[in-house]
């Protein structure tokens, strides 16, 4: 028989396997498009994490940015300035801080013109 882990929440109740861990990285990027020489917003603020595992934290402890351009940053929110035009892959990962407990990454392209 699988264990379960059930939860009320204003009313309604949720059956989840004891094990169930879900951490999620969601980025915005504004403005995308963006031109060279302008500073660029990097917001991970909607990234979530629901914890039912034993021993995994309930909060993201790190945002972690890669922009693509072969530099990065950490924070929730983050600016960066692209310095040449192209297609950039930014990627935002966000970790709970425990080793066991998953990640999760998200990915966007920016459009950086002149």
């Amino acid at each position: 028989m699988r264990k379960v882990i059930t939860a009320a929440i204003t009313g309604v109740a949720l059956a989840l396997p004891a094990s169930a861990h879900a951490i999620s990285a969601n980025m915005l990027v504004a403005p995308n498009p963006t031109v060279t020489g302008i500073a660029t917003t990097f917001d991970g603020s909607l990234s979530s994490s629901l914890t039912f595992q034993i021993g995994c934290p309930s909060h993201i402890e790190t945002y972690t940015w890669n922009f693509g351009d072969g530099t990065g940053a950490t924070g929730k929110q983050v600016k960066h300035t692209y310095t040449r035009p192209g297609n950039y892959t930014a990627t935002l990962t966000v970790d709970s801080g425990a080793a066991w407990c998953n990640t999760s990454t998200d990915s966007e392209v920016v459009r950086v013109l002149r």
